[in-house]
């Protein structure tokens, strides 16, 4: 008797937890966040997440700070569908409105095809834009005066 396979019918609700004959799958809000992060970093156009400075991102990486992302992402859960929130910092001259189209639709499809949820709605917020030679400026001056110390 061949074994049905339960991948092709295994639909997780979101967040919490999903139960089939091998067992339970739990899925942390933080993985959705994951996902949209890296969503949205991925775009061209998208400086970084907002409220993530170059010194953030430094103490994120070395573990002395809590996540900017915390505060740039947020997720909210109705009946296994999630509604997400997103605030950029795009980079000087992008079409800012096709821009945050694309952030939706990669979302939207990240989402769906890494953790099986369902995103009815992503709002992004453009919270300032940048031109992208500062931001290459800013890091290597930061790079040169570590180099120093």
């Amino acid at each position: 008797m061949k074994e049905k396979d339960s991948r092709a019918q295994f639909s997780m609700p979101f967040g919490l937890e999903s139960q089939n004959e091998r067992g339970a799958v739990r899925l942390h809000e933080s993985v959705i966040a994951s996902v949209v992060k890296n969503a949205t970093n991925s775009e061209k156009g998208v400086i970084r997440l907002a409220g993530s400075s170059l010194s953030d991102s430094i103490a994120e990486l070395l573990g002395t700070k809590k996540s900017s992302s915390d505060s740039a992402i947020s997720i909210k859960l109705a009946n296994d569908i999630a509604t997400v929130e997103v605030n950029i910092i795009a980079a000087y001259g992008e079409n800012i409105p096709s821009l945050a189209l694309q952030i939706q639709a990669t979302i939207i499809d990240e989402v769906k095809k890494i953790a099986g949820i369902t995103v009815s709605q992503v709002n992004v917020y453009i919270r300032g834009v940048e031109d992208l030679v500062e931001e290459v400026v800013e890091e290597e001056s930061t790079e040169e005066s570590e180099e120093t110390e």
